[in-house]
């Protein structure tokens, strides 16, 4: 399990390399009217299956270096 405590405008690509198998990323994410939205990402093969969650308030995700 991955869980960020700060949203973020879309899930970053560094995070979601990180899920193994049946992994969940779980990240609020903001939008561009201002709202914010808990999104769990299931990792299923190949693929990530989106499960929306409630509304939320988090700080803002801050850029930094990707090792």
């Amino acid at each position: 399990r991955i869980i960020v405590t700060a949203v973020a405008p879309s899930v970053p690509s560094a995070l979601m390399e990180q899920c193994a198998l049946d992994a969940r990323l779980v990240i609020p994410l903001g939008f561009p009217d201002g709202t914010e939205r808990l999104l769990t990402r299931i990792k299923k093969g190949e693929r990530f299956k989106d499960e929306w969650g409630e509304y939320c308030r988090f700080v803002s995700l801050l850029e930094g270096t990707v090792e």
